[in-house]
């Protein structure tokens, strides 16, 4: 006697499925930092860690696959009176020295629009040797310009991503870990304070992205 047996089949997760899990879990570890009156609060960081880090993945993945010496340029701005992170991706063809970029878009190509998280701000702390802070390389290669909302923003926060997918600095040595941290525009006073922190390896490319709490947060 030959048996059936009707076996159930239990689909895996889905790429979409794993990704929309993630950003709720990131949201509501965010939101613990604030407490359940401060929704909106948890979001713009969450927003902003997010953005800022899924920019900068996709400028490290574009100057590895498509050979080219590939830029990330940041600003605190405001937009329509309110404050907040502009971030844009662009590419210079011409591979000139990084310190050629002195606010003119000639011969550098956006390889994004610039991107505005609201309610957040570039922040410091303290950095362990070999790490590097966003915060402390203003002005280092000049400004980028682009527009928002057909206003000019200047970028003083630059760094750069090399073919090799190597982080460049001005002095030529690639750091151990590139640090960009933003925190609450409109945060209290009191600490301790949430950061949402991107952390990528100078040499490695590996990207770390989380909230963490730091005792003390600093504007540059």
């Amino acid at each position: 006697m030959m048996i059936k047996r009707n076996i159930k089949n239990n689909a895996a997760f889905s790429l979409l499925e794993l990704l929309v899990a993630l950003v709720i879990i990131s949201l509501l570890t965010t939101l613990s930092f604030f407490g359940l009156g401060s929704f909106s609060q948890a979001r713009h960081l969450d927003a902003a860690l997010w953005g800022v880090g899924g920019m900068i993945e996709q400028a490290h993945v574009t100057a590895r696959a498509r050979n080219l010496q590939v830029w990330v340029g940041l600003a605190d701005v405001t937009k329509q009176g309110v404050d907040g992170t502009a971030m844009v991706v662009f590419t210079d063809q011409s591979g000139l020295n990084p310190q050629s970029i002195s606010g003119s878009t000639s011969g550098l190509t956006p390889l994004s629009s610039v991107s505005f998280f609201r309610d957040a701000e570039i922040v410091m702390g303290a950095t362990e040797p070999g790490e590097v802070n966003i915060g402390s390389m203003a002005g280092d290669w000049g400004e980028y310009q682009s527009q928002l909302d057909g206003k000019v923003v200047d970028f003083p926060f630059l760094f750069c991503i090399s073919p090799t997918g190597e982080v460049l600095t001005k002095d030529g040595v690639s750091p151990r870990t590139l640090i960009v941290s933003v925190a609450l525009s409109r945060r209290p006073e009191s600490e301790p304070v949430p950061v949402g922190v991107v952390r990528l390896g100078g040499l490695s490319g590996k990207l770390d992205v989380g909230i963490e709490v730091w005792d003390t947060a600093q504007t540059p």
